[in-house]
């Protein structure tokens, strides 16, 4: 290791002549490596700035000094307050008068080494630096804020294990190792601490310190902001365990020394440095290690230490709360030395957890929730447990702490094979036994059935292993040995799907553990069980040395037995993630050391790559964005937003004392103590309305997360309040508090028009994607405003030399009458339209457009002639143009009809004042749900307004809550809030539909979000049915284009695999039957009926896997196949459209049967009818070679002969339904039955 000696230098300027004060402090700093910046250690600064140095440097008598003198003053300020000021200030080249001057200044503003460091954000309070004041001048303060850093060094203490430190703070690392491992996370570096500035050393086990391992988390250099934000949460729940588990001191935990960040751009953890590597390392720097005594006892114990730590992490919090690790494998378990060896010896050291960036607190008793999610999470050693829908597992799905005990299971595994037969088996049983169905690494089980037959089983190379195993002269039958129970261990309690009954065992204090023979046979262990079982290892051991170890030669175990099975023989996981499955990243387990390396067939790879993200476009954050809300009250004023006359509020004792702004603040509550302070607090009183919905019993814990500027209860997704603040609150992590306005403005006054106006000239000034091109066409009417002298209001037919802004409204008709424009009164609206006689909402899109300084509206009524006589058929197609030309869409999204208007009072908030300081710091009830008051209100029930909001490039939503803005940045509330959803801001996207076209959107995130749309759409409601192909035509046109396919009536073909995707379509769980729609003569297209437009009713899609499906090319053409002489859409009037199919014949499976499901489109047909069914085979599950086809699932369409043939007298069929079912149902021979068929 590089290094500065910790030794102080004796160098002086020449013999007997005295080093100055500044001298002395330039001999005493050290080098940070790290940093390659100089400090002085922690302590120097005492010994140093005595009162006779200060009194010399600043050329004073023993007269200046008289008590009570200025002087005098100033030295007792600087021995007591501002050593450090004065250091700097001698670095800063300060002396005699100047010295002097300057520290006055310091002294007489009550500023000392308290208020360092002096940066942008604080120097406004140091009154001499702006403007300068003699002796002070832009150099020396620039000097001064340079040298200040020397002097402000961290100490790392068990009180100080969270540091926020400046960008320019320096880290006192005196060494160096050239040792640096990649993470997943981050570079990890082995570095010295100088000794002043470690306060609880660890030490090796030959006395000397233990070097400190920094992992430096990585920078994600993007502009995307939920990229960066999940950083941020990774970052910070990492932080969260490591302190709240430091508290231990478990012998089997690696040590926590700090966690540091330093401004916004980076961010370290420390631990103790692992000499001896991790576990993976170990086993394969001892390939071959030869079976003795203590090398198993030694073992045992670690896995003894390892199962405790465990078992205090699942209790930790005395049973109010636990954690779970969520990724416990060798990389994650670390080890220390605990002596010398020589070659041919091993220690196995002390192992110890490590890596608590997955870990998950848990708060309250699991029986109330499903799993928790966690990302990143090790694909190798994930528990059946975390696929969606999986029947069998447990009777209580939240018992996700034994989750961790699954895969200790497959490291104990990998560790008992490693003792018998060396690495190379244990790498060969990872890399050529434990496979997917395409060759890609599996974890230690597998799924069998579909849907609700999901069940989960070990992986058959895992149980064979464990089987021939068992065969071992060390672990065979009638053996009394170690090893023989602790494989019986993995087998019987550890790699066993079933969790077991729902009585909790895990946590510290809770209950006895039982005996090992008490254990529910068949179900999984908790943590304690598992120390139990090991526990009556080690004493049959201590009783018995032969126990450990048998003796016996192993000379002809050289390798691992031969078992029949290689890969999986059902579903792998990946088929059954769905989109249930927990978020995480999945990708090939990186090669722990140059000795061992997992190899992943590229085709799995692409296939991984293209599905990465799909499961990840629904989860809304709530990022703390100041930098708009201070502008706004810039430019807006403080009057008005906040709150004037603050209520006073009665607090209990606890609740004064919270500090909100505190890093990982939460709330733990209990039933009782919130109803007993009901009447005394409010605070308690809204914490206990807002957990009613939670029925929980009344000795359940209850916990609140600050999670940014909202407060989450019991880890929901959905935060139950929100923290604002006012701009003028400024304490030191105020930055983590949203700026925010806890009560709104009256709808249509001042206030509320100033912050739309803001929200728009944001967008116009920031924004550059989202307003309309200046040259987008325009509609062929407008309402004309008027303006301020003229305000008469009139249709305005527009001109092709026009260049117009225009705000376009979307609401919802109601019921009549309605204002509308028709043949027979056009000309006097061309001329006048009186807003008396305008419906509410009419008025109030009028005044609002006024407000926001236009002059020219569209509504629909009155801009398109309504009637048999109208222009609806010719305008229809031109509502891409008319919303996505529209400078800002107004949505009167509360509205039910015409008459309601949308500028109406709203409900008002409830929330708390607190007062920080003399500042106000608010709480209140979580108000900014978009998806209820936007998604789920009234208007968005409508089928043309999905149109509409997916068009537009700017909305604003009045609801009867609040107004939203939304746009290509994400979704902003009145009460100042952003939020960001990647599936709502897919329709938000001003470009719509760009973010199915980004290199960053992989083919799985597309094929979801297609899906996504296509199944809320089906699910409007329509005035006339037969608007239903129509309404969506424009964004489907929009799709076609940046899929890069073609396509029509809900149906994409891009040569791979959409055209047969899109094609299994099914109609909605909650749907009984699909109802034909009968479209009018003068429509001049036909809906066939493999397309889910021409029918009434919800539709899903067939629970495909993304990958791992063939689609055979010839099967089904679309009639966009090549050598088509045409592209064409969703009403382009084509007539009829075909799909040329390979119909096959087909048996019915029994009902309810595993390996059959069909599913009709409208009404079962009789048994007579379905003799005349036929199957079309869009798809088939790609497994293994050895799986026979009839073996093999396929997806097909159900068709069935139309009554009428073809004008050649050709079959035509028609489309009935959809399913799945294994070859040995379908007629496979050939081209099948019936050939290439019609089907319209």
């Amino acid at each position: 290791m590089s290094s500065d000696t910790e030794d102080s230098s004796s160098d002086s300027s020449s013999p007997g002549e005295e080093e100055s004060l500044g001298s002395q402090i330039v001999i005493q700093l050290k080098r940070s490596v790290f940093d390659r910046n100089d400090f002085l250690p922690d302590g120097c600064i005492e010994t140093l700035i005595t009162k006779c140095a200060v009194i010399k440097e600043l050329g004073l008598t023993q007269e200046d000094m008289k008590e009570k003198t200025s002087n005098a003053k100033l030295v007792e300020f600087i021995l007591n307050e501002g050593r450090k000021l004065f250091a700097i200030m001698l670095m800063s080249r300060f002396k005699g008068g100047d010295l002097q001057k300057g520290m006055t200044q310091f002294r007489r503003n009550k500023l000392g080494d308290a208020f360092l460091p002096i940066t942008e954000e604080n120097e406004s309070k140091v009154p001499f630096f702006n403007p300068p004041k003699k002796p002070w001048d832009r150099q020396s303060i620039r000097t001064f804020c340079i040298e200040q850093w020397a002097f402000l060094v961290p100490v790392f203490s068990d009180k100080s294990l969270n540091l926020q430190l400046h960008t320019d703070e320096i880290l006192p690392f005196i060494c160096q190792g050239d040792d640096v491992r990649e993470g997943a996370f981050g570079e990890v570096h082995q570095v010295t601490v100088h000794s002043c500035h470690d306060k609880n050393p660890v030490f090796t086990f030959d006395g000397k310190r233990a070097n400190v391992a920094i992992k430096e988390i990585k920078q994600v250099h993007t502009d995307d902001e939920a990229k960066l934000r999940e950083l941020k949460s990774e970052w910070e729940r990492e932080v969260k365990a490591h302190i709240d588990t430091n508290k231990f001191h478990h012998p089997n935990i690696i040590e926590f020394i700090a966690a540091v960040t330093r401004g916004n751009s980076k961010s370290y953890l420390l631990f103790r440095w692992a000499d001896g590597g991790n576990l993976r390392e170990f086993w394969q720097s001892n390939k071959k290690p030869q079976l003795s005594v203590s090398l198993v006892r030694d073992v045992v114990v670690q896995l003894r230490g390892l199962a405790d730590a465990l078992d205090k992490l699942h209790g930790y919090g005395g049973g109010q709360g636990s954690y779970r690790h969520g990724d416990i494998k060798p990389e994650n378990i670390l080890r220390v030395r605990t002596k010398s060896v020589a070659p041919s010896e091993i220690d196995v050291g002390i192992l110890k957890i490590a890596d608590m960036g997955l870990a998950k607190h848990h708060t309250i008793v699991t029986e109330f929730r499903p799993p928790t999610s966690m990302r990143y999470t090790t694909y190798r050693y994930e528990p059946p447990e975390v696929i969606s829908g999986v029947s069998g597992v447990s009777a209580n799905s939240g018992r996700s702490r034994r989750q961790d005990i699954w895969s200790v299971g497959c490291v104990t595994l990998e560790l008992i094979i490693w003792l018998l037969y060396g690495a190379d088996a244990m790498n060969e049983f990872n890399d050529k036994y434990v496979i997917g169905e395409m060759g890609e690494p599996s974890p230690y089980f597998e799924i069998e059935g579909k849907g609700s037959n999901k069940r989960a089983k070990v992986h058959p190379a895992v149980d064979e292993t464990m089987d021939a195993l068992s065969r071992d002269q060390e672990c065979r039958v009638g053996e009394k040995t170690a090893m023989k129970d602790l494989l019986h261990i993995v087998k019987t309690k550890l790699l066993v799907v079933s969790l077991g009954a729902a009585t909790i065992i895990d946590g510290e204090g809770s209950v006895s553990p039982p005996h090992l023979s008490t254990i529910p046979a068949g179900s999984r262990a908790s943590a304690r069980e598992l120390c139990l079982a090991l526990d009556e290892i080690i004493d049959k051991g201590d009783k018995n040395e032969g126990y450990w170890y048998s003796g016996k030669s192993r000379s002809h175990s050289q390798r691992l037995p031969r078992i029949r099975s290689q890969g999986s023989s059902s579903l792998s996981p990946d088929t059954a993630f769905g989109q249930g499955f927990p978020t995480r990243q999945k990708e090939p387990m990186p090669p722990p050391s140059k000795d061992i390396t997992i190899v992943v067939p590229p085709v799995t790879q692409v296939l991984k790559d293209e599905y990465r993200n799909a499961t990840q476009i629904d989860k809304t954050e709530f990022p703390v964005d100041n930098k708009f809300a201070k502008e706004l009250v810039r430019t807006i004023g403080i009057d008005g937003l906040f709150p004037i006359n603050i209520k006073p509020i009665r607090l209990c004792g606890t609740c004064q004392k919270m500090e909100f702004f505190e890093p990982y603040f939460h709330i733990e509550d209990t039933w009782p103590e919130l109803e007993s302070n009901l009447d005394i607090c409010d605070f308690c009183k809204m914490r206990w309305e807002v957990a009613q919905h939670l029925n929980l019993k009344k000795s359940s814990p209850i916990r609140f997360d600050r999670d940014q500027s909202m407060l989450k209860l019991n880890e929901g997704h959905v935060p139950v309040m929100s923290i604002c603040r006012s701009s003028e609150l400024q304490t030191p992590n105020a930055h983590f508090i949203q700026v925010g306005l806890p009560k709104l403005p009256a709808a249509a006054s001042k206030t509320h028009f100033d912050i739309l106006r803001q929200f728009l000239r944001n967008c116009d000034a920031n924004h550059p994607k989202c307003p309309p091109p200046k040259t987008a066409p325009l509609p062929t009417r407008l309402i004309d405003l008027g303006t301020h002298e003229s305000p008469t209001i009139l249709i305005y037919e527009t001109k092709p030399t026009d260049s117009l802004q225009y705000i376009a409204l979307s609401h919802p008709w109601g019921p009549g009458p309605h204002f509308c424009t028709f043949r027979n009164n056009l000309e006097e609206y061309k001329k006048h339209i009186s807003f008396d006689k305008l419906p509410a909402t009419f008025q109030h899109a009028v005044t609002t457009t006024r407000e926001l300084g236009l002059r020219y509206l569209w509504v629909d009524s009155i801009c398109i002639i309504q009637g048999p006589d109208g222009d609806f058929a010719q305008e229809a197609t031109r509502m891409e143009d008319v919303f996505s030309s529209a400078y800002c869409v107004l949505a009167a999204s509360s509205a039910k009809g015409q008459e309601d208007g949308f500028l109406t009072p709203r409900k008002e908030n409830d929330f708390l004042t607190f007062d920080k300081g003399g500042q106000p710091l608010y709480i209140c009830r979580f108000m900014d749900d978009f998806k209820t008051h936007v998604l789920e209100g009234p208007l968005n029930k409508r089928g043309w307004v999905l149109q509409e909001r997916a068009l537009a490039h700017r909305t604003i939503f009045f609801t009867d809550r609040q107004t939203y803005w939304e746009c290509g940045e994400g979704v902003r509330c009145e009460t100042l809030t952003k939020m960001d959803n990647h599936l709502i801001s897919f329709l938000g996207d001003p470009n719509f539909p760009s973010k199915i076209s980004r290199d960053n959107s992989d083919r799985g995130e597309k094929i979801r979000l297609y899906e996504n749309l296509y199944r809320q759409y089906s699910r409007l409601e329509f005035t006339r049915w037969h608007d239903r192909p129509i309404a969506i035509a424009g964004l489907e046109k929009r799709l076609i284009r940046d899929l890069e396919a073609q396509g029509g009536f809900g149906v994409f073909d891009d040569g791979r695999s959409l055209l047969q995707r899109s094609l299994l379509w099914r109609k909605g769980q909650e749907v009984s039957a699909l109802e034909r729609i009968e479209f009018p003569p003068e429509r001049a297209f036909l809906v066939p009926s493999w397309s889910w437009m021409g029918y009434e009713g919800a539709i899903d899609y067939l629970d495909l896997p993304l990958g791992g499906v063939d689609w055979p090319p010839d099967a089904i053409l679309g009639p966009w196949a090549e050598g088509g002489t045409e592209t064409w859409h969703t009403g382009d009037g084509k007539g009829v459209v075909a799909l040329s199919a390979a119909a096959r014949g087909f048996k019915m499976g029994k009902e309810n049967e595993e390996d059959f499901g069909i599913f009709y489109d409208r009404t079962e047909p009789s048994k007579t009818e379905q003799k005349t069914l036929k199957c079309v085979v869009v798809g088939k599950r790609i497994m293994k070679s050895k799986t026979p086809t009839d073996e093999t699932t396929h997806y097909v369409l159900l068709i069935a002969p139309k009554k009428t043939n073809s004008p050649r007298g050709g079959k035509i069929y028609e489309r009935v339904g959809v399913g799945y079912m294994k070859g040995r149902f379908i007629d496979l021979v050939g081209s099948g039955a019936s050939g290439l068929v019609n089907v319209q």
